[in-house]
């Protein structure tokens, strides 16, 4: 839900004029709706001894600032299709807005898209996974980190579900999984979309390499988690590692990374280094959980380095949640806050109430998201789940 906008505000207000391919991104969102429900169609009906897991989640929600209000509905469809060795995975979504004028300016019009869709072949302690697939290499919540194979849907504000915020990218990943040892070789055919919300434009991708992808190796010394990864992608090599040890009520993390551009000349008024560390904790208290985190990020364009701060606090009841996320960074270019109670119904329909703040400097997407959205955001969504197999 949160990003260090060490990157994304590195985008200069001549970047910003650049032309929208919104058009484009219409077409190519209603394409994927179509080869999505295609997908699903044909794995339902070729459907053989595979254990079924079909979920159909329709949403409304509505919600309301200074600015504007907006209701939306929202389909999430789901199905999980298991054998004895493999198992297809499609997650898709379609949406319609009633204000396409507000949805314009977010640059998120109606629209479907395909969320994930993979083929996963396991022998033994062997993973092979072919396909559009979520692929994070890190833990913490700020970026930039060592999860560089997922995108941000920034253009959407942070109203949407966590899990939905982010856009993943395809390829082929072979793993490897033991007691101690794991091992990851993933080969990137499609990077994932990052989107921002107006007047900001994605960063167009200065120069795709032949051979984009990443390889990780994580071990585990007697409680010890610890992993080491190298990526290379967007004409740029990601080196970093990660360590963290589980006490009773406390995990301890910290994450080291370095970025670099080897086509320098295509990044004038953008960082061709970036060094970065994140060190958080995960305390547990009962129902509590309390995950801060302090992120210093070191670029070539400036002296010193600049920190984000960012905390999450839920709780978690039966029937009753309660989660408050907060960021603000420093020097200040921009801050965010979001409160939620959710309440469970019944097995298939919850209910959440949301209360959220956006300010920031001209430019960044904080700052943009308060002109956009406006600087509070209240608003709410019903949804229900329902199993079409019923198995």
């Amino acid at each position: 839900m949160t990003e260090g906008d060490a990157e994304a505000c590195s985008l200069q207000a001549s970047q910003c004029d650049r032309p929208s391919n919104d058009g484009i991104r219409s077409h190519r969102n209603w394409y994927n709706s179509i080869i999505s429900l295609s997908f699903t169609l044909l794995i339902f009906i070729s459907n053989g001894s595979y254990g079924n897991e079909w979920n159909w989640s329709p949403r409304l929600e509505s919600w309301t600032s200074q600015r504007k209000n907006n209701q939306r509905f929202l389909l999430k469809n789901q199905m999980n299709l298991e054998g004895n060795q493999s198992r297809i995975f499609l997650e898709s979504f379609f949406e319609k807005t009633t204000n396409e004028y507000y949805a314009q300016e977010l640059r998120s019009p109606s629209s479907g898209y395909l969320q994930e869709a993979y083929y996963e072949y396991r022998s033994g302690e062997f993973f092979l996974k072919v396909g559009k697939q979520a692929l994070r290499w890190s833990e913490t919540w700020s970026l930039p980190s060592l999860d560089v194979f997922t995108g941000r849907r920034y253009n959407r504000g942070f109203l949407d579900p966590m899990t939905e915020q982010f856009s993943h990218s395809t390829g082929l990943l072979l793993s490897h999984t033991g007691p101690r040892l794991s091992l990851d070789a993933y080969s990137l055919w499609l990077g994932p979309e990052t989107t921002y919300p107006e007047p900001l434009t994605p960063q167009d991708r200065i120069q795709r390499g032949a051979m984009e992808g990443g390889l990780r190796g994580k071990v585990d010394l007697n409680g010890h988690q610890m992993s080491a990864m190298i990526a290379h992608l967007e004409s740029s090599f990601v080196y970093g590692g990660t360590w963290s040890y589980a006490f009773e009520t406390v995990v301890p993390k910290i994450e080291l990374g370095k970025r670099t551009w080897y086509h320098s000349n295509d990044r004038t008024f953008q960082p061709k280094v970036i060094d970065f560390g994140t060190l958080g904790f995960d305390l547990f208290f009962d129902r509590w959980l309390f995950t801060p985190q302090i992120s210093l990020i070191q670029d070539d364009l400036t002296k010193g380095p600049s920190k984000n701060y960012f905390s999450s606090v839920s709780w978690i009841g039966n029937r009753h949640e309660f989660l408050f996320q907060g960021l603000l960074n420093e020097p200040y270019v921009g801050q965010f806050a979001h409160f939620a109670y959710t309440y469970k119904a019944n097995s298939w329909c919850l209910f959440n109430f949301f209360w959220q703040n956006y300010d920031g400097i001209n430019n960044s997407i904080y700052g943009s998201l308060r002109d956009t959205l406006g600087s509070s955001v209240i608003g709410g969504r019903m949804q229900f789940d329902w199993d079409i197999l019923g198995e």
